[in-house]
């Protein structure tokens, strides 16, 4: 059984209970908005006082854009919803938030896809316990924080996949598996900078010293700063592994 059913992974609660989610602090409304006709192809992010986040950025399709906002959130926020009530909750912390606030609220309540997640991190001893083995966002989600998240879950596939089809023994592949991947995961869960501080920072001081690093990103000493975290996606020399025969 691998579990791949993301850092909420009912896999991963039945095989290891309630061990391993790591709560940052942050909860994520993502959902297509009508097309916002200023963007000009950029990704815009609003910071505004309290830890709130809303961002836009052009759609795959014509006449939509990608949307989400973000909010600081406690323990009381843990409790799951059904997305009717999550979009009154975040109108609610979003009302009075400048910029296109009001906008994205209204686009929110009235998109199909609405979509609300806890940004947590997954961290495990293990993996894999007897025949089952987490995968992805399951066993070892970074949060969207580090980029990485897509690449840990496409990496992981292709190292366990590997493994298995190498290995005679469920147990040894498991084995393997970790061996091979835990120092990657490692060093991607490192969060980067400032961590969700940064992302959502709570004061207007915070917000300006956010805005200032996000137009120095190209120069020292912050290229190096930010060099340094996405280079972790080329971390790990993948095993090559020989195709199995073909069965006959």
């Amino acid at each position: 059984m691998v579990g791949a059913d993301g850092v909420h992974s009912a896999v991963r609660s039945l095989a290891f209970g309630d061990a391993g989610l790591h709560p940052l602090g942050c909860h994520t409304a993502w959902f297509t908005a009508p097309a916002a006709p200023d963007l000009d192809g950029w990704y815009l992010v609003h910071n505004a006082p309290g830890g709130l986040v809303a961002s836009l950025r052009p759609g795959r399709l014509p006449g939509e854009t990608k949307a989400a906002l973000a909010f600081r959130s406690g323990p009381q926020d843990a409790v799951r919803r059904d997305t009717a009530v999550w979009a009154e909750v975040f109108a609610a912390r979003f009302a009075g938030a400048g910029w296109k606030a009001d906008w994205l609220v209204e686009a929110m309540r009235a998109a199909p896809d609405l979509a609300v997640e806890e940004m947590a991190q997954v961290r495990l001893a293990r993996w894999s316990r007897g025949r089952v083995v987490l995968l992805g966002d399951a066993g070892y989600c970074p949060t969207s924080l580090t980029g990485l998240g897509t690449n840990l879950a496409l990496v992981g596939a292709h190292v366990l996949a590997g493994e298995l089809a190498a290995a005679d023994d469920h147990r040894a592949a498991f084995e393997r598996y970790e061996r091979v991947l835990r120092p990657y995961v490692d060093r991607a869960q490192q969060l980067p900078p400032g961590g969700v501080d940064g992302f959502a920072a709570r004061g207007r001081a915070a917000i300006a010293l956010g805005a200032f690093t996000m137009r120095a990103a190209t120069r020292w000493p912050v290229r190096v700063l930010l060099e340094r975290q996405f280079a972790k996606s080329d971390g790990i020399e993948l095993p090559d592994h020989a195709a199995p025969a073909p069965v006959s």
